[in-house]
């Protein structure tokens, strides 16, 4: 995308009005005449029909382009024309490396079927990343014109410091006539920036020393920065003072805060973990500098709940038990189902009117037959009246 690549740009282009490091001639050329050479091009005509063109591509002042064999003005077709085998035009080597997205476009002349045996020798085009060369054209098919030609070249090679391309033209058969041209060569694509710095996370809450219940609901924040940008968070939960941070509590691009509904557990050891990513996937992250405590709910005087909402389970991942927290505002129709990754139903765990306050449910990985259900990635889903949430969880053996 624009934003991760940085934007669409000219990379490489050459108009043919100077050498610019192309040159003409491969190591098994058996060409005799027509070789490819730099020039302002003279018309070569058969009766009316245009064979090489008068004119080079590029606007005025532009006037040269590569061609093969410059015949003097005047002459007859077959005074200059590919003879004897082919005739190879190089470009230079070209570094494309930390590039995406990458056309070539050039124009192309090319003519086979105005003299003896028409249309038996053949234009071919090709490209390199260093490796073997790969085909872009290959064609017995007459063009005489300027035609452009475009390619994404990521579907050929890959963006290495060693691209090359080859234009060939070739008397391949008996006494033909071949004459081509190739002028206004260019490469556009995307510059992938440069990037080896990791986000600078913050986390403000929860910092340590903090006391919640079991059902709070408690807005963790934090602050990231990034020179590209971060595109991703994740949190986790420990339990064990910071060691590991087992239990996923969300991921997703959040911008700076997340409203966590705290699951039943009690621990004086919890800590949380906040992880950034830009958008080439470098890592940052912080922690919360001192243990904070969940306990239980009973004897806590709870906030009041202004909107249904759905935890993340824990634990997670689990086996093969976890659970399940939700808050009603209000009583209300209740579904809470699992579903495969595929969207098959698994099983229903809540359905029907429930009051309001918070509900714990408990799943230990069965199905609505009762049999057990194969590890891996599941999702959960609550519909009310009001509102439809899911979320995921995994179930490991």
């Amino acid at each position: 995308d624009l934003a991760r690549r940085g934007g669409l740009e000219t990379i490489y282009f050459a108009d043919m009005e100077s050498d610019a490091d192309w040159t003409s001639g491969d190591g098994d050329d058996q060409a005799i005449t027509g070789i490819w050479e730099r020039d302002d091009p003279n018309g070569v005509y058969n009766n009316t029909i245009e064979v090489q063109p008068e004119d080079d591509h590029t606007p005025t002042p532009g006037t040269d382009c590569w061609v093969t064999g410059n015949d003097p003005p005047g002459s007859n077709q077959g005074t200059d024309d590919v003879d004897g085998g082919k005739t190879t035009l190089m470009s230079p080597v070209l570094d494309l490396s930390g590039q995406g997205g990458v056309t070539v476009n050039y124009y192309r002349w090319f003519s086979n079927d105005t003299g003896n045996a028409p249309g038996e020798d053949p234009w071919r085009v090709q490209v390199s990343d260093g490796g073997p060369w790969q085909p872009l054209e290959n064609t017995l098919t007459s063009n005489r014109s300027w035609l452009q030609r475009s390619f994404a070249l990521e579907d050929y090679i890959d963006m290495t410091a060693t691209v090359q391309f080859r234009f060939i033209a070739e008397d391949a058969g008996a006494g033909s006539v071949v004459e081509a041209a190739v002028d206004d060569f260019s490469l556009t694509g995307y510059v992938t920036p440069v990037d080896s710095e990791a986000p600078v996370v913050e986390l403000s809450v929860p910092d340590g020393g903090e006391v919640y219940a079991s059902g709070d609901e408690v807005t963790i924040a934090w602050a990231a920065s990034d020179d590209i940008g971060v595109v991703q968070a994740e949190l986790r939960l420990s339990t064990d003072g910071g060691q590991t941070y087992p239990e996923l509590i969300a991921s997703g691009a959040f911008n700076g805060e997340y409203v966590w509904l705290v699951p039943s557990l009690e621990s004086g050891s919890c800590r949380i973990q906040v992880t950034c990513y830009d958008a080439l996937q470098n890592e940052g992250d912080d922690a919360s500098a001192a243990n904070f405590a969940i306990q239980s709910a009973v004897g806590v005087e709870e906030l009041p709940i202004r909107e249904v909402m759905l935890a993340q389970n824990f634990p997670n991942p689990f086996n093969p038990r976890t659970e399940i927290q939700f808050a009603l505002p209000h009583s209300q129709q209740v579904v809470l189902k699992i579903y495969s990754v595929e969207g098959k139903l698994v099983r229903t765990l809540a359905s029907g009117r429930m009051p309001a306050g918070r509900h714990t449910v408990a799943w230990t990985g069965d199905n609505d037959q009762g049999g057990r259900v194969a590890s891996g990635l599941y999702f959960y889903r609550l519909d009310t009246a009001s509102s439809q949430l899911t979320r995921k969880m995994l179930l490991l053996k």
